[in-house]
């Protein structure tokens, strides 16, 4: 479970921090980063309200072909933004995106362990694989 939960934290916790919403200079990562939280709020609700390994898999690959067509764009914005990668320097307006994207990890991480009795089984393993191929950009 340690293995596949802590890059899937950082690949929908790093991409907040990238995705700021906000105005001027970032103005094309606000529409993204409000996809991007859109789609993550869904996954954790679809994940909290999951009762079995099935409802939990039908979760993982629901979210993984929401982010197939997202990951992309987030991939070319952290690219267009290098700077929003060092999360020791960011920028004064989005200060209040990299809260949000702290709380968003913490609640990431009570999911997960909500995921844990079912992730040996076979369907959970595969649709979490997908999931971390995509955001590999495999």
């Amino acid at each position: 479970m340690r293995k596949i939960e802590f890059p899937l934290v950082l690949c929908l916790v790093i991409p907040a921090l990238w995705l700021s919403g906000c105005s001027g200079k970032y103005a094309d990562a606000k529409k993204v980063n409000a996809e991007f939280v859109e789609i993550t709020e869904t996954y954790v609700d679809d994940l909290e309200d999951a009762e079995d390994a099935k409802d939990v898999a039908k979760a993982v690959n629901s979210y993984a072909d929401r982010m197939e067509k997202l990951w992309p764009r987030v991939r070319e914005l952290s690219e267009k933004y290098p700077e929003l990668k060092d999360k020791e320097n960011v920028p004064d307006e989005l200060k209040e995106s990299q809260q949000r994207a702290e709380e968003m990890g913490k609640k990431m991480g009570s999911v997960f362990r909500k995921m844990m009795p079912y992730m040996n089984d076979p369907d959970v393993q595969k649709a979490q694989q997908r999931l971390s191929r995509i955001m590999a950009g495999a």
